[in-house]
């Protein structure tokens, strides 16, 4: 079978044959008559079998795009969605309007590790920054944690692979991280419930492929997000106006939420977190999805 009949098989097959012959789009179609050896038509059938099946094109490759760069990916991490790819400009926006050069980043629930390593490669560098000057950006530093240790493994390796500096630790929510104070959290935690359809992707019969713990939650998708704002109410010991209290919490706080939970957010945000500020802002599609709690 040549290159050309091979890539007829199936919309996908470009993407599965390039990584079949580690080549890259251009050489499939600069080649469409050479004969593919039996070995590698094998390879490409089996993959399109499994994707015939539904598994996500990501696992069949082990890699994912996410904010430019490219990510190492495993069944034991959710697949990095490009609308995520807008909180980490959400974030980045902070650094640039203060021109902050120093802060304690945290991403909870980190999985592939594509947010923090994300904001690690953009805010690392001094250009991104309005005014800063070469080596400030060194005194941004970058935490991360997971429950799962299997997560934790592959953020670690996409960490090396990216050249990102980042301490990782294993737990959940804020538990693994007592007694330490951050500038900043971000937490895309797990917000799907059973009856749930992730609306802003065209395919769902793949989310049966992803981890399970890593997409639903109790409490129709909010139990971890209700659970996160409670730890976060409990670090400022009594609810007071008092300056040494409020420096015990982040000041910044952002979530990403499904755009059909946005009056529980508000709801959730108004009982536990008064002190803070709650902003809503929309994703590529038009629609909220993510939540800034930043107080003052």
């Amino acid at each position: 079978m040549t290159i050309k009949e091979a890539l007829k098989l199936h919309e996908d097959a470009p993407i599965l044959l390039s990584f079949v012959l580690k080549k890259d789009k251009a050489f499939l179609f600069a080649c469409p008559e050479k004969k593919l050896r039996i070995r590698k038509l094998r390879s490409l059938r089996i993959l399109l079998k499994k994707r015939s099946l539904g598994w996500p094109v990501a696992y069949l490759t082990g890699h994912k795009e996410f904010y430019g760069l490219d990510f190492l990916v495993t069944p034991d991490v959710l697949i990095p969605r490009p609308e995520t790819e807008s909180l980490v400009d959400l974030v980045c926006a902070i650094f640039v309007r203060s021109q902050k050069s120093s802060a304690k980043i945290l991403d909870i629930g980190t999985g592939s590790g594509c947010i923090i390593i994300a904001l690690g490669n953009r805010l690392g560098d001094p250009k991104s920054i309005p005014d800063q000057s070469p080596g400030q950006g060194s005194g941004l530093r970058f935490f991360a944690s997971d429950i799962s240790k299997a997560a934790l493994r592959v953020a670690q390796k996409n960490a090396k692979r990216h050249k990102v500096k980042i301490t990782f630790k294993q737990g959940s929510l804020l538990l693994p991280w007592k007694n330490q104070r951050f500038d900043v959290i971000i937490a895309n935690l797990p917000y799907g419930w059973r009856a749930w359809k992730n609306n802003t992707s065209a395919e769902t019969k793949g989310l049966k492929f992803e981890p399970q713990n890593a997409l639903f939650a109790k409490k129709q998708g909010l139990e971890l997000i209700e659970k996160l704002f409670a730890q976060l109410s409990h670090l400022r010991g009594v609810r007071s106006s008092d300056r040494t209290t409020k420096q015990s919490y982040p000041k910044t706080v952002f979530v990403e939420f499904d755009p059909r939970q946005t009056l529980q957010i508000k709801k959730l945000a108004a009982k536990l977190l008064p002190e803070y500020k709650l902003n809503l802002f929309m994703d590529l599609a038009g629609k909220r999805r993510f939540a800034s709690l930043t107080v003052f």
